[in-house]
């Protein structure tokens, strides 16, 4: 439960801190629309029916597929677009020395290439959400391509932004 907090607090705190002048003066107000529209969501997760809600959420966007994407665009953004040489420099000022150059190996390219080869496997070897004998409907396994999706396009999608727009 503690861990859900922080969540929230991180995501709250990114929220006010990125758009200030929507959200300084009303932070109350938009901490109670956050915590509304997650209660709907766990609700319908624990009513009548709800296992089936949380199968979609856990299926197609807690687990497999978008962590991989997420992992990967994270290592990515560091060791490519931040740059390693800079995360080392960073590091070493934290714990006193550089770590080996095995890391380095891992950040640069080990990772990233275990990232896409495992997210590649999972889509060849994509099976229909099932959750004991009940097998989703097409529409239901739409809904959670959509969830799934939703948390993983906003990475390339925004970067692709962020490129734009910065001079």
């Amino acid at each position: 439960l503690d861990s859900q907090f922080c969540t929230l607090e991180g995501f709250i705190t990114a929220v006010v801190d990125e758009w200030p002048h929507l959200f300084r003066g009303r932070k109350e107000l938009f901490i109670a629309g956050v915590s509304f529209i997650s209660y709907l969501i766990g609700l319908s997760q624990v009513t009548q029916g709800g296992i089936y809600v949380f199968e979609l959420f856990n299926y197609y966007s807690a687990s497999g597929m978008s962590l991989l994407f997420l992992i990967f665009f994270e290592v990515f953004a560091i060791a490519w677009g931040y740059g390693v040489d800079r995360f080392y420099d960073n590091i070493e000022d934290m714990i006193g020395y550089r770590p080996t150059r095995w890391w380095k190996i891992c950040w640069l390219f080990l990772t990233p290439a275990v990232c896409v080869f495992t997210f590649f496997f999972s889509l060849v070897q994509y099976k229909r959400l099932k959750y004991v004998d009940y097998l989703y409907p097409v529409w239901g396994e739409v809904i959670g391509w959509f969830l799934g999706l939703s948390s993983m396009l906003v990475i390339p999608i925004y970067a692709i932004y962020k490129l734009a727009v910065t001079p």
